[in-house]
């Protein structure tokens, strides 16, 4: 049975890589302007579901307002990573209104060449008994709708990538997880103490860092915005260096060996590795606050039982029967610190 130092150990540790594998994520899909792109697929399966009728699409892409949020204005080429609802809701109905002189909004929504957008349109118009203000409300909750299915997919995506990004980094720094368990497990009670103390002050710090402006990895359509601190890995790095040794991460402990076992071993805890840093680093942050946290008030005594006295007869001329006093216990509050 591992010691909760030794668990602490290694959920810091995939904190760690999973924090390098994460910025590194950022800094490709920022690059490739992954999330513009896919936004830009949404955009298009909502605007332009048949290939041979684009108008529509062009139509809204080419608007101000969208090209003002691609950046077009200070030499940048790529779509938008995020648009919010209003805006998409402002653009579409610009759109819809350029489409011909007079007519009411069902004539316009009725000169749509795209059937699928003009039949989901024309749907959300009779659900607001043609009511303006409420249609307007009904496209920006349509959009939102599509854009949290749109966000899911995303996540996934981004897992998928995270998992292959995440073996190439254990391969590269030699991160096995079977290995790393191991020499954590035969480590020293000063290692690991701190090990800890690193762990404890690593729970204390923020993850993120509040961005305006700058969509966060996780998903496409959120009002306040994060980015990963990279303080914090830097921090970790800075500390766990020094621990090297008992950890045995690296590739400098190994001599080459053509042993087929070890390195089906290997491989084995390099996908184990992967696996865990495809789960994100919000996720190994919350539990090594939950478990710095467990560690530090341990488990909640269980309730004592209340002793009750037993009734004392009454002899003649005593006077009334009396009881005990109750044992007080198992009542008690323990503040628990916030991890």
């Amino acid at each position: 049975m591992p010691s909760l130092e030794v668990v602490i150990g290694l959920i810091l540790i995939i904190l760690f890589y999973s924090l390098l594998t994460t910025i590194v994520m950022e800094l490709i899909s920022s690059f490739f302007s992954f999330r513009g792109k896919h936004l830009e697929k949404i955009l298009k399966m909502i605007l332009s579901s048949d290939d041979k009728r684009e108008e529509i699409l062009e139509a809204f892409k080419n608007n101000p307002v969208y090209e003002q949020l691609s950046g077009k204005y200070f030499g940048k080429k790529t779509p938008p990573s995020y648009l919010k609802a209003e805006s998409f809701r402002a653009i579409l109905l610009k759109v819809l209104n350029n489409r011909g002189e007079g007519g009411s909004l069902e004539e316009k929504i009725e000169t749509l060449p795209d059937e699928n957008l003009k039949q989901s349109l024309l749907q959300l118009l009779e659900q607001a008994n043609y009511n303006y203000s409420h249609f307007i409300t009904s496209v920006e909750g349509w959009y939102d709708d599509i854009m949290d299915r749109a966000s899911g997919w995303y996540k996934r995506n981004v897992q998928l990538f995270l998992l292959l990004l995440g073996f190439v980094v254990a391969v590269i720094f030699n991160v096995d997880t079977l290995s790393i368990y191991n020499n954590l497990a035969k480590a020293s009670d000063a290692d690991l103490d701190r090990l800890v103390a690193l762990a404890e002050s690593v729970s204390r710090k923020d993850l993120y860092v509040r961005r305006e402006g700058v969509d966060s990895l996780a998903g496409m359509r959120e009002d306040t915005l994060y980015s990963l601190n990279t303080q914090l890995f830097e921090y970790i790095e800075e500390n766990i260096q020094e621990l090297d040794d008992p950890i045995g991460i690296g590739w400098e402990h190994y001599e080459p060996t053509t042993d087929l076992f070890f390195w089906l071993f290997k491989i084995f805890g390099w996908l184990i590795t992967a696996v865990a840093i495809s789960k994100g680093a919000p996720f190994w942050f919350d539990l090594l606050k939950k478990v710095v946290s467990f560690r530090g008030t341990g488990l909640e005594p269980a309730a004592k039982p209340k002793a009750v006295a037993e009734p004392v007869s009454a002899e003649a001329g005593a006077g009334p029967v009396s009881r005990g006093p109750r044992e007080e216990g198992g009542n008690q509050l323990i503040n628990k610190p916030v991890g």
